[in-house]
């Protein structure tokens, strides 16, 4: 595409700088309140561990208070998952396991579009992409480019899917589906569904990487040979070039706008694909008959090998036997402990779950541990979005430089060079610049907050920022009073010399 004039690049540039104006307190924001959520959650963790009595797991008898317990799980009051937990009423009981917690995941066999745009020197290119691969949710292939280049790229990189992505069976939830059992017995207490469903840190959580094995159910559905087979194809020309990035189209447009190539690339020279040139299939709803369990015995299948349209499911679960867990107890139930409120944090509930036995020390611990990672991450994101908002400020500043250095390129020779170097020393300018204005405005909030919520560590931390501040400056001052002074007395020893040559 050509590009952008003067005036269109300045008006792009003054978006930026407005979204960079509107970001920046929120990027203080998020900054302010990840430090406050950090001393808050602290503040929940001492206290839980601090009053939390021992429970054992043969105990009768529960008094009512915070208790830690470390017990195994009474299988007996786990949740019966079956295919409708989960939205599939076409597979119903036909698969069912018990846990704590149970999933479900559903793909399709999909033709997938990547888009990208490249620079190229004085040329804007434009990069399509497709490939075959599962996919947990529909992909809408109206949408996809139908110029003629996208759709000969498209040949290759999907064959058989000239007609499009199929419809996703009415009867079939998308991607991943989550349940919860509503309650379940560990030890002598009774552990409700909020504690059980937890959250980032705590809770039991379906282990995605071991799934339910699915032999034992073979009977209930269609055997695999009778579903149907994918043709094995190979694209219908041979590829003009190799590139890494596989199919793809490369529509190059040139500043006299008329100029036009085309590139193709294939990822998979020498190799077939396993992408049927045969109909799609017809599946507007799944059932026990047209699926089947594979050979592997982890997915439900539709079709003996990958093709367009093919429906993938698995099961997972939850496979912890015992838990540990920190939580009120009244009545026998698990329920939130009610944290009163303290300097800088409101009341709040707070109880914990893992799986596992742990010990009430190694659990703190690890809740420790993930406050303080998750602080550090948020710390950094905050910190670079801060950034980013103070830089989309400066943008005005870089597209004035890039408007200059359109008419410096226009300099024979030498004028795409001092082009690159102008803007790449702008660039690289506006980006220290704008480092040093949003992370030291990110620092002094976090600074700010602490001082507020904990006053000796956040007055220590500025008292020192104060010192390294008022050190660098009194050096500097120093060493160029120093270089003054050095200065001054040379130039009097000087004048005196030639005074007394003089005379």
């Amino acid at each position: 595409m050509p590009e952008d004039g003067a005036g269109q690049k300045m008006y792009n540039a003054f978006g930026l700088m407005c979204a960079g104006i509107l970001f920046f307190p929120v990027a203080l924001y998020i900054l302010g309140s990840n430090e406050k959520n950090y001393m808050c959650t602290h503040k929940n963790i001492i206290f839980a561990d601090e009053r939390a009595k021992a429970v054992e797991c043969d105990q009768q008898m529960v008094p009512d208070g915070i208790g830690y317990m470390a017990c195994p799980i009474k299988q007996e009051s786990f949740l019966e998952f079956t295919g409708t937990s989960f939205g599939s009423s076409g597979i119903g009981p036909a698969i069912h396991f018990k846990s704590a917690v149970g999933a479900q995941k559903a793909e399709m066999f999909q033709c997938v579009e990547s888009v990208k745009t490249e620079r190229h020197g004085n040329n804007t290119v434009k990069v399509y992409s497709y490939q075959m691969t599962w996919s947990s949710s529909a992909v809408r292939s109206a949408s996809f480019a139908q110029t003629p280049q996208a759709i000969q790229a498209r040949e290759y990189g999907c064959p058989g899917a000239t007609n499009g992505n199929p419809s996703w069976p009415a009867n079939l939830a998308q991607g991943v589906q989550t349940q919860y059992a509503r309650e379940m017995v560990a030890g002598p207490l009774t552990i409700d569904a909020d504690l059980i469903h937890g959250g980032a840190s705590s809770g039991l959580h379906a282990n995605m990487a071991n799934p339910v094995p699915l032999n034992q159910f073979k009977s209930a559905f269609a055997a695999l040979q009778h579903l149907p087979y994918s043709n094995i194809v190979t694209p219908q020309a041979p590829p003009m070039q190799t590139h890494g990035s596989g199919w793809y189209t490369q529509t190059v447009h040139q500043q006299n706008h008329h100029a036009r190539r085309l590139f193709f690339s294939w990822n998979q020279m020498q190799k077939m694909n396993p992408f049927s040139q045969l109909n799609t299939l017809d599946l507007s709803s799944i059932s026990t008959h047209n699926l089947a369990v594979d050979a592997s015995g982890t997915f439900l299948v539709t079709c003996q090998q990958a093709r367009l349209g093919c429906i993938r499911i698995q099961y997972f679960k939850n496979w912890d036997t015992m838990v540990t867990l920190i939580s009120a107890v009244q009545g026998g139930r698990t329920l939130p402990i009610d944290v009163p409120a303290s300097w800088g944090c409101p009341s709040s509930k707070y109880n914990v779950l893992v799986g596992g036995l742990m010990s009430k020390m190694d659990l703190t611990q690890m809740l420790e541990s993930a406050n303080t990672t998750g602080t550090w991450t948020m710390r950094v994101i905050g910190l670079l979005f801060a950034w980013w908002a103070v830089y989309c400020c400066f943008q005005p500043i870089s597209s004035a430089i890039d408007v200059v250095g359109d008419c410096v390129r226009a300099i024979p020779c030498l004028g795409p060079i001092l082009e690159d170097l102008l803007e790449g020393m702008m660039t690289c300018l506006l980006c220290v610049v704008s480092c040093g204005c949003g992370c030291s405005c990110g620092l002094f909030v976090i600074g700010v907050v602490w001082l507020y919520m904990r006053p000796l560590i956040g007055g220590g931390l500025l008292a020192i920022c104060a010192a390294l501040a008022v050190g660098a400056y009194a050096l500097g001052y120093t060493t160029k009073g120093a270089k003054g002074s050095r200065s001054l007395v040379s130039e009097m020893q000087q004048l005196t010399g030639e005074s007394n040559e003089a005379a």
